[in-house]
């Protein structure tokens, strides 16, 4: 199984990231889109896992959900991570203390149940697409593709999976905790 946690977006804000993909799909070739339905906040990427390790997995997820307070999140900026001539296109949360706080909850919780922590720092972002070509400069897709979406309230952790149905990824909540005022 293949898993990692995350913040599952509001329907407002997978809709609003769709505009987004489509406005700035004209400024693109070749690559994909992440669908709609796959859009969400990667808090940490675990990887393949075997089934007898998902109660470890529940577990933490339950501890790093349980210890943390509701927040809210907003976007603050389009970028893209580098891959030669192509790019991963995403769109980045802004600076936010509560955040940083579940990633940290996350990685203790799932240190205690024996996984590795990420020794790469944390970059709260949605991947809005992979493999992509910019057209023109990226500065310039930035100034006309805006960005208006109002924040969102987190208040929930999920344990995802993602798994392969013919050419296309789903991504499905196996258990979800809710944070704490929630």
């Amino acid at each position: 199984m293949r898993m990692f946690l995350a913040i599952e977006l509001e329907e407002a804000w997978k809709e609003q990231l769709s505009l987004l993909q489509q406005e700035v799909g004209k400024r693109c070739q070749g690559g994909h889109f992440t669908e709609k339905n796959n859009l969400h906040l990667t808090v940490k990427f675990i990887g393949e896992v075997k089934r007898d390790e998902l109660d470890a997995l529940v577990a933490a997820t339950a501890e790093a959900g349980g210890a943390t307070r509701a927040f809210s999140m907003e976007i603050a900026r389009l970028g893209y991570f580098s891959r030669g001539k192509r790019a991963i296109l995403w769109a980045g949360i802004g600076a936010n203390p509560a955040l940083v706080r579940l990633h940290q909850n996350v990685e203790r919780a799932m240190q205690k149940q024996g996984f590795a922590r990420d020794r790469a720092k944390y970059t709260p972002h949605i991947t809005l697409g992979r493999e992509l070509a910019f057209l023109a400069p990226f500065e310039q897709m930035q100034k006309e593709a805006a960005i208006d979406i109002a924040p969102m309230a987190v208040t929930r952790l999920s344990l995802m999976e993602s798994r392969r149905e013919g050419p296309r990824l789903i991504y499905r909540p196996v258990f979800v905790q809710n944070l704490r005022g929630k």
